[in-house]
């Protein structure tokens, strides 16, 4: 049975409270199509708890290099970086031209992420995205002007119905604990 979204308005309390929590998990799973992703992951809506939202396409994203590109391109990484491990983790975690209180990343078509990779670029990215999230809900003693406070950082594995099985695996095996966004009620 695949789960159907939260409506999306601000009385949803728990589908807004997850993605602004400062607590892990940082990682969710959404099962659903992908043409409701836009419906799902409204920025207009999102924006309001200023929520900056940006999408990478999973199908674009078959090796680390391409998943480094695409979220780079997403999020406006300056031109100059690298598409190496510790440039991606650098940049993810300097961010300072979003001034938002949040920061959201939807990979779209999730089970198609790092198809041409193993499991452990997999597990790479998983503890990446960790490291990134804590850091920016622990801010430092004496953040610099450009991060006077906790962000939260959440990233949603989008997934069709027909591949979220094998995809839940994958992540699973990978490491990367990603609960489904979207609960029964």
């Amino acid at each position: 049975m695949t789960l159907q979204p939260p409506a999306q308005n601000r009385s949803n309390a728990t589908y807004f409270d997850k993605l602004t929590t400062l607590a892990p998990p940082f990682a969710y799973f959404a099962e659903c199509d992908l043409s409701a992703v836009s419906r799902i992951f409204d920025e207009r809506i999102l924006a309001v708890d200023d929520i900056t939202l940006r999408f990478v396409r999973g199908q674009q994203c078959l090796s680390p290099g391409e998943l480094h590109q695409q979220w780079g391109n997403a999020w406006q990484f300056p031109d100059h970086l690298s598409h190496l491990w510790d440039a991606f983790a650098s940049a993810i975690t300097d961010m300072k031209w979003f001034h938002a209180r949040n920061y959201l990343t939807v990979i779209t078509q999730s089970h198609r992420l790092y198809e041409d990779a193993s499991t452990r670029d997999l597990a790479a990215l998983g503890v990446l995205l960790e490291t990134a999230a804590t850091y920016w809900a622990d801010p430092p003693l004496k953040p610099p002007m450009w991060h006077p406070h906790p962000i939260s950082f959440h990233v949603v594995f989008q997934c069709e119905p027909k591949y979220a099985t094998k995809t839940r695996a994958r992540l699973q095996s990978a490491g990367i604990v990603a609960p489904d966004l979207f609960t029964e009620r």
